[in-house]
């Protein structure tokens, strides 16, 4: 976020806070809204089953914190400890776009009742995005040395964690392909949900290192050259469509769709979704920035 930090000439904006007037239900009811093209007159309205997913998702990370941590190590209690801390205080937080889209695109795809077992694998592909956002997010708050992250104390900012989080972030990627390979190896779907989850932080990072290159610049040279809609849209690209796209993809190898030309036109889309959506967060900053200054200058 470091070009709108500059741009908004705040450093302390986070999304979640921002956006009081949408609750985790009406973000999860745009984002369907955006998929299925189902946005009307009276507002947003959710898919149906929409907001027994949300339900039945928060519910399911005890369980896969318990398989992140579960292991027969002996002398490690203190480590696995630390790491469930670690799992509880960045993942089941925030908007859940990344894990919520990803069932609804299964519901949307599925033609059959689930068994237990099957929904609880659903959860754990959709939780595994929402880990290495978490995981995204650790690091993006040490770099830009933010202080709270959906209204939480940024795990660095903890008491004895410090730099030690840019640690336990890598642990929360690693640990992701742990337990993917436990669950997941012997499906046919399993290499390229690995590839495709590399992409995920690949490109994702890569935005984030475009946003930081901008903001270091202007503070160098006080210069807005670089802040053009070419370099808003390419950072916006990386940031933003896979993890739009990412979910959705995972649901569609799930349940067996293997054609490229549909994995083509579903990340098409995603883009499409993504400048709708970066403008609308953009916009949201704007106005309330102007509603924080306003009573500020009182």
């Amino acid at each position: 976020m470091g070009m709108l930090r500059i741009l908004l000439r705040s450093k302390q904006i986070v999304l979640t806070q921002n956006l009081k007037v949408y609750n985790r239900r009406r973000w999860f009811g745009l984002y369907s809204a955006c998929l299925s093209t189902r946005i009307n007159n009276t507002g947003f309205d959710l898919t149906p089953g929409a907001e027994r997913d949300n339900e039945s998702f928060l519910k399911s990370f005890p369980r896969v914190v318990d398989e992140l941590i579960e292991t027969k190590e002996q002398g490690f209690d203190d480590f696995y400890r630390h790491m469930k801390e670690v799992f509880l205080h960045n993942v089941p937080h925030g908007t859940l776009m990344y894990g919520l889209s990803s069932i609804n695109a299964h519901r949307v795809l599925n033609k059959k009742p689930l068994t237990d077992e099957e929904l609880y694998e659903v959860h754990l592909l959709a939780w595994s995005y929402e880990i290495l956002r978490g995981f995204i997010n650790v690091v993006d708050d040490v770099v830009d040395n933010a202080e709270t992250r959906n209204r939480n104390l940024c795990w660095y900012k903890n008491k004895d964690v410090g730099l030690h989080a840019v640690q336990d972030a890598i642990l929360m990627y690693a640990r992701v392909f742990h337990v993917l390979e436990k669950r997941f190896c012997d499906k046919p779907f399993f290499p390229t949900l690995i590839g495709l989850i590399n992409k995920f932080c690949w490109e994702v990072n890569m935005g984030q290192s475009l946003d930081i290159r901008f903001a270091l610049n202007f503070r160098k040279t006080r210069s807005l050259t670089e802040f053009t809609m070419d370099n808003h849209d390419r950072m916006a690209d990386k940031k933003v469509v896979m993890g739009i796209y990412g979910p959705m993809a995972v649901a569609m190898l799930a349940r067996n769709i293997t054609d490229p030309i549909a994995f083509s036109q579903a990340e098409h889309v995603s883009s499409l979704i993504t400048k709708f959506f970066v403008d609308l967060v953009t916009i949201s900053l704007l106005f309330y920035n102007s509603y924080i200054y306003h009573f500020a200058t009182l």
